[in-house]
């Protein structure tokens, strides 16, 4: 079961990145619509902030010219996705679209009265597309100031949000992934070698449990376009494979779950898109050295649509950044300060994920397509 291990311990580094535990939740702020701030920005940074309700710290060399801003309360937010609600107000950040080199930091205040029966780390920053639907960004909860941050990529719409549900465990919470891992070994001066294994997998839990399930349940039968998955008791998960290093996922392909809940849960059949891209890190390959005082450069291969999650992680220090998917971004010195010397990992994950509506699940979870590359190098 080595592979087996091997390859969901990388889906689980990037469940933790990725996604999050958890209340009707509409904040009435009666002031209505308009301008809350505007000022201009440019290469050496800035903040722009209106107390109680939100803070955006541009840093340095996120930016390579001046920029105006405007941020507007959105007086006609539209509905929630299915199964939250807002914790706080609906922000317009302006010029739409605007993107940065680094990512940029957003804090927004939230209402804890919203929360209900939902912890305060349920509280996640939202972002919605012009035209397009609400996604949740990874983010930090700071219970004691109410507030929770988000890594900003570009600027559109933005909210608090927290799951309405009154009951955590309402629901069967259940996790499909098809995932291509990736291993690239240094190529003594030349491209690395890389090792590619393909697996799709589902899982059904009694609690949300976005990690290792705590309360894992068995379903009557999954399968996965022609694939029927198997169930594995070690990891309490339903499991496809071929051979170890054996490639069967196509890039751009959709993949279809088909589940026979039994009396355990309810049937569905869901549908994701693989993504066209299958990033993968060059630099620094693994076991290189990274100097902690000077940061870091990583560069990736395959580079493409959409964004990537590059994070590092060395036991439970944990940093992680949403970037365009454009071949490369630093890390400085300041954000491995909390890093101490020793063994890490810089784990890049590019998907395709969205939240189940499905009736009798629980509405944190989700069906996602990734690519996750893990790379080992030592801080000093």
């Amino acid at each position: 079961m080595r592979k087996i291990h091997l390859l969901l311990g990388l889906a689980v580094l990037l469940t933790l990145v990725v996604a999050g535990c958890g209340g009707d939740s509409t904040t009435d702020n009666g002031m209505g619509d308009g301008t809350l701030a505007a000022d201009t920005i440019g290469a050496a940074g800035g903040n722009i902030e209106v107390t109680g309700e939100f803070s955006l710290d541009v840093p340095p060399g996120a930016l390579d010219t001046d920029v105006a801003f405007t941020v507007e309360r959105n007086g006609s937010p539209g509905a929630e996705p299915t199964g939250y609600g807002y914790a706080s107000d609906v922000y317009t950040f302006s010029p739409d679209g605007q993107t940065f080199l680094t990512p940029v930091s957003l804090t927004l205040d939230y209402d804890p009265a919203e929360l209900g029966a939902w912890p305060e780390d349920s509280v996640r920053v939202w972002c919605r597309e012009t035209g397009g639907d609400w996604t949740p960004l990874p983010s930090v909860v700071n219970a004691a100031s109410d507030q929770v941050t988000g890594q900003v990529a570009h600027f559109t719409d933005f909210a608090a949000m927290a799951p309405e549900s009154d009951l955590p465990g309402d629901g069967v919470f259940c996790a499909l992934s098809v995932d291509k891992g990736i291993i690239a070994y240094p190529g003594g001066g030349g491209p690395p070698t890389l090792l590619i294994s393909d697996v799709i997998s589902a899982r059904f839990d009694g609690d949300v449990a976005p990690c290792d399930p705590s309360d894992p349940l068995q379903v009557d039968s999954v399968s996965c376009n022609t694939w029927g998955l198997e169930w594995q008791s070690e990891t309490s998960r339903y499991v496809h494979m071929d051979d170890m290093y054996e490639e069967f996922i196509v890039l751009g392909d959709d993949y279809t779950f088909t589940v026979d809940g039994g009396a355990t849960a309810p049937d569905l059949e869901e549908t994701i898109t693989f993504p066209a891209d299958a990033p993968y890190v060059t630099s620094p390959q693994t076991y290189d050295t990274v100097d902690l005082s000077a940061g870091v450069t990583v560069e990736w291969a395959d580079d493409g649509d959409g964004t990537v999650f590059l994070t590092v992680q060395s036991g439970l220090t944990v940093h992680t950044v949403e970037v365009p998917n454009n071949g490369s971004h630093t890390f400085t010195a300041g954000d491995l300060s909390a890093f101490s010397p020793g063994m890490a990992a810089i784990v890049l994950n590019h998907y395709n994920r969205r939240y189940l509506t499905v009736v009798g699940y629980h509405p944190e979870s989700f069906i996602v397509a990734k690519v996750t590359n893990a790379t080992q190098v030592f801080l000093e």
